[in-house]
């Protein structure tokens, strides 16, 4: 049968036209079961490439072994279709099959349930190198008696996940919905992961864990849009656990009520690696000691270990539980993170007798930057918004920390900021503290620099330390040595009852930060202008900032740019990693409807497959003079970019490549020194600055 030829047809997407790439289904055969053959079995045999296996609704008692570019498809869905592997190993095996070009090949619509596998081999699906689209299934009641109850994704298999029901699979170690490792880098998009658990005997170093998905040895998937909720994870892990060199994107999951005994919603133990934790609801996980695990209940949110860099960036965590600390967030073993634009509310710990710090955020050996977030209602025995101890780095700025309680009766202690012990250094600088209970800072060692903050005396006083005792107005406090400019005075918030805390125009805030400040945004990515004090800057008309996404097409070699999250996500929901492989926010720009700039315009071409972006309208009225419609098509505007700087903004790379007929931009100084020092001119031939847009911190 011959190989099937691409056909691409364009489909209009918001304002703009976004693409669609699909299979010349002429050469392709329809092979039915039962119709025409009497198993799936069968009919995987007798299919070639780009064949689809069409199986009607039943129950098919078999395990299938499959290594060939093929679809197997049912007829009506997961919920009359079931492959059951009678605990006679993994249910679906699918080896070999890389995208090469044209397709990938896929299964969907089938309930897989009752397999059983021991190492190597998941219960439900197995890849192994392949590339296979795995969508509208229900994956449930899977068994490995070592890792991938549900889902295996094996040796640089970047397949796709998605709209699956992935449900009650175990695994005996890592990974009981999806485990993913060995170099494989696959799409998890938009699946409901629920009630997986990863639980067995304890080893060296450890135990079980990802009860959700677990990622492991230089993989880094995209994980995006996923409910992942009332999973266990023995050791590390409930939810999602990141572990060995992984650089994964994890966007706009909802998180919830999973449960273990290191980073019950996310555990993060990437020996370097910086995965993007964006734009999540990570609530209600718990984080429990476990007798079996030296040091364990750290970390009902998230937890950051060994020498990992992550970014947690805009995520909602809240009502997360640690029995000893980090009820929200704790970072340690030379872990290097930054927390930014995160609401962090309604986390605990055990607050009965012991040590049990950080509410909110607990840091103890390793560096943060702790910055634009609103922070709040976090209870902990010891520093309920923030608790700080030995070896400690931290930079703490332009937060806005209130409302949490320090329950710790038998002496001073800090309700806000707590720091013990011998941290190693540590800038308290333009946030607002206030209505904390307890101290509003407190602090041992005397190492914290405290400056330009706004606090007030809520509690039992503002500051206290050991050398100079209690501390009661900011005149007093600014006397000391390691503290200046920090003032008292009404923090004036929008609507406290209600928990919002942006600030109004006659806060004591305003104007009064001191430079330079952390970042050019406040938390809502409105650029700062007038230098306010807190996470929230005022603003009368706010110009927000949103992200702009970049997706890489190996089959076409050309990169796409999409400011929608209904643009990013059809993309997302419709094609291979092959065809549109998800990198993540790269820059941030205006969105039309708020345009503070001026707009930059999107040609499609259907002979070079790929976009042109360009802000300059003499440029854009030119192709349109002077090109057909099938060379360049002009399909809108994209998103609105500066074309000179402002002082806040930051320059967009262009570079030509005469050998792939398509253009690369790039935000990043290092990418840009990157592509000039790799490539030739023809490869990639640096064409100057496009026009401007804004950091993504």
């Amino acid at each position: 049968m011959a190989t099937s030829k691409a056909k691409f047809v364009s489909v209009a997407v918001f304002a703009c036209v976004f693409f669609l790439i699909g299979v010349n289904d002429a050469d392709a055969a329809t092979l039915q079961v039962p119709q025409q053959y009497p198993s799936i079995a069968k009919a995987i045999g007798a299919a070639k490439y780009g064949d689809t296996v069409l199986v009607s609704a039943g129950t098919y008692y078999e395990n299938l072994d499959v290594r060939k570019n093929i679809d197997i498809v049912s007829v009506s869905g997961a919920g009359e279709t079931v492959i059951d592997g009678q605990a006679r190993g993994t249910v679906v095996l699918w080896a070999n099959v890389e995208f090469d070009g044209v397709r990938s090949p896929k299964i969907s619509g089938f309930t897989i349930k009752n397999g059983l596998s021991g190492e190597g081999r998941a219960g439900g699906i197995t890849l192994y190198t392949a590339d296979v689209i795995i969508e509208n299934n229900s994956i449930v009641s899977n068994v490995s008696n070592m890792d991938a109850g549900g889902i295996l994704a094996h040796v640089k298999s970047d397949a796709v996940i998605r709209n699956n029901f992935i449900d009650s699979n175990s695994a005996k170690r890592f990974g009981a919905g999806i485990f993913v490792v060995n170099g494989s880098n696959p799409l998890i998009y938009n699946n409901h992961i629920s009630n997986n658990s990863a639980s067995g005997p304890t080893y060296t170093g450890g135990g079980a864990g990802g009860g959700g998905i677990a990622v492991d040895d230089n993989s880094s998937p995209q994980i995006i849009k996923n409910t992942i909720t009332s999973n266990h994870g023995d050791h590390v892990g409930g939810g999602i656990s990141l572990r060995v060199n992984n650089n994964s994107i994890i966007e706009d999951n909802t998180i919830t009520n999973n449960n273990s005994a290191f980073g019950a919603g996310i555990h993060i133990e990437t020996e370097v690696g910086g995965p993007q934790i964006i734009n999540n609801n990570i609530s209600g996980n718990q984080a429990n000691k476990s007798e079996s695990f030296n040091g364990s209940g750290f970390g009902g949110g998230i937890s950051i270990f060994n020498k990992s860099t992550p970014q947690i960036i805009g995520n909602v965590i809240s009502g997360n539980f640690a029995t000893e600390g980090g009820g929200g967030i704790v970072s340690s073993e030379n872990a290097n993170s930054t927390i930014s634009g995160n609401k962090i509310f309604g986390n605990t710990t055990t607050t009965a007798s012991g040590s049990f710090t950080g509410g909110g955020i607990y840091v103890a050996n390793s560096s943060a930057t702790i910055m634009n977030n609103v922070i709040y209602e976090n209870v902990a025995r010891i520093g309920g918004g923030i608790g700080l101890e030995s070896g400690a780095i931290v930079n703490i700025q332009s937060n806005t920390i209130v409302k949490n309680n320090a329950t710790y009766d038998g002496g001073p202690i800090g309700g806000g900021i707590s720091s013990r012990n011998v941290i190693t250094s540590a800038t308290i600088k333009n946030n607002i503290i206030t209505q904390n209970e307890k101290y509003q800072v407190y602090e041992e060692s005397g190492k914290a620099s405290i400056i330009s903050n706004l606090i007030n005396n809520n509690g039992v006083a503002i500051y206290y330390n050991f050398s100079v005792g209690t501390i009661s107005d900011t005149g007093s406090l600014n006397a000391l040595a390691n503290a200046d400019n920090n003032l008292s005075g009404d923090e004036a918030f929008v609507d406290a009852v209600n928990d919002n805390y942006a600030i109004k125009n006659t806060s004591f805030a305003i104007n009064n930060s001191l430079a330079p400040v952390a970042s050019i945004y406040d938390k809502d990515y409105n650029t700062r202008s007038s230098a306010d004090i807190g996470a929230y800057e005022y603003v009368s008309n706010a110009k927000k900032t949103y992200p702009v996404s970049r997706f890489w097409s190996e089959k076409n070699k050309k990169h796409f740019y999409a400011i929608e999250t209904s643009e990013r996500d059809n993309a997302l929901n419709s094609y291979s990693s092959g065809e549109w492989k998800y990198e993540g926010p790269v820059f941030r720009a205006y969105k039309l409807s708020d345009c503070a700039g001026s707009a930059v315009h999107r040609f499609w071409s259907n002979s070079n497959r790929g976009h042109f972006y360009t802000i300059s309208e003499s440029e854009r009225s030119s192709i349109v003079a002077s090109y057909s419609p099938n060379d360049w098509a002009y399909e809108g505007q994209a998103y609105c970019a500066l074309t000179s700087a402002d002082g806040n903004s930051i320059p967009l790379y262009r570079f030509w490549s005469a050998q792939n007929r398509s253009h690369f931009y790039t935000a990043s100084a290092g990418e840009k020194a990157q592509v000039e020092a790799s490539y030739t001119d023809n490869e990639w031939k640096y064409e100057g600055e496009a026009y401007n847009v804004y950091p993504l911190l």
